[in-house]
């Protein structure tokens, strides 16, 4: 399961009438943490907001219930990945433990527990099903922080220990209100969910890698935000971390117009997401949220359809710094007084 469907969840009524008089208490490393809500599941994974029974602290505690090699070599991987980065951009992992169920369904299985810290406002999926306005201010700054993120995971250009996310969307993003951040940049933004995380640097040597590489895709990157190189892989190429910088343009895209560049494929009949992507077939509609040129060109900058005329992140937040200061310029006092987010009607 993606973590992104049980944060996207969060807090919903629908799911807290599921669970109902829940008080199961797990003990995770040296927490003892009782389970009050169940927030989302799939697969053999569930989430929780759960309580530490001594502090009172909130927390979302994912349970996985491993039920082969495989699965449990797939968590394992997932705390690894988490372990190697700590940066304010990044969802932190608090604390994780696997254990032998002792009882039910879980016995004899492992279990696997992640803590991680509660983010009750949920994803920037909310924040813009939610939004009539988005301030362009806000939308950047926000991206600025995803790519600050991505930054820390991906290490120092030509580095060969380097990560790749392979999964920036914005399912993928979690959001905080901050009270001691400004007027337009209110948010605190995390990205998460590591279980798709790769060494960024993949040399690929034959049609045998080629075709490898796209199937990790095709079960670890979700389609609308999967880069050109990930569908079509040459066979003599080297994928690098610039496959999230494709993903980082479609997210920008999302939190402007409320979905991905290509998603207008997946109601055409016959349509081909695929094949919208490889060619680069991208609809810009003339107004949207947080609609500014200085995003649009931001948003064509990553989207270039050649990995190697990508930029790399260290660029794109250079840009997206630049792109900052037009808006404010563009924007002007006026701007800057504006409502930084602007709920929908029936919303408010």
């Amino acid at each position: 399961m993606k973590l992104s469907r049980a944060f996207t969840s969060c807090f919903k009524q629908a799911l807290s009438s599921l669970t109902t008089g829940l008080q199961e208490e797990v003990q995770v490393g040296k927490r003892r943490i009782k389970l009050v809500r169940l927030l989302g599941e799939g697969g053999y994974s569930f989430v929780y907001l759960g309580v530490d029974c001594e502090t009172g602290q909130e927390y979302a505690v994912k349970k996985i219930l491993a039920q082969s090699s495989e699965q449990l070599e797939l968590a394992k991987k997932e705390i690894q990945v988490m372990g190697r980065f700590r940066h304010p951009n990044l969802l932190a992992l608090v604390d994780s433990e696997a254990k032998r169920g002792q009882e039910g369904k879980e016995m004899g299985k492992n279990v696997v527990y992640l803590v991680f810290r509660a983010y009750k406002d949920g994803t920037v999926v909310d924040l813009v099903e939610k939004s009539q306005r988005i301030h362009p201010a806000v939308v950047l700054n926000i991206f600025l922080q995803v790519c600050r993120g991505c930054q820390c995971m991906h290490g120092k250009e030509g580095s060969t220990g380097g990560y790749a996310h392979r999964d920036v969307k914005p399912h993928n993003v979690l959001l905080q209100r901050d009270s001691n951040k400004g007027a337009l940049d209110p948010f605190h933004a995390v990205l998460m969910d590591f279980g798709s995380a790769r060494v960024a640097r993949m040399d690929i040597r034959s049609r045998t890698d080629a075709l490898k590489a796209q199937e990790e895709a095709e079960s670890h990157t979700t389609g609308t935000y999967r880069s050109p190189e990930l569908f079509d892989c040459p066979s003599e190429c080297v994928l690098d971390e610039r496959t999230d910088v494709w993903s980082l343009g479609c997210l920008l895209y999302y939190m402007c117009f409320g979905e991905s560049p290509f998603e207008y494929v997946l109601s055409q009949a016959g349509g081909s997401l695929a094949l919208a992507v490889i060619s680069g077939k991208i609809q810009w509609p003339d107004k949207g949220v947080g609609y500014h040129p200085a995003i649009v060109d931001l948003c064509r900058l990553c989207l270039k359809q050649e990995l190697a005329d990508r930029p790399r992140v260290d660029e794109v937040i250079e840009r997206c710094v630049e792109a900052l200061d037009r808006v404010a310029e563009d924007e002007g006092p006026a701007g800057a007084a504006a409502p930084a987010v602007v709920p929908k009607a029936n919303m408010v």
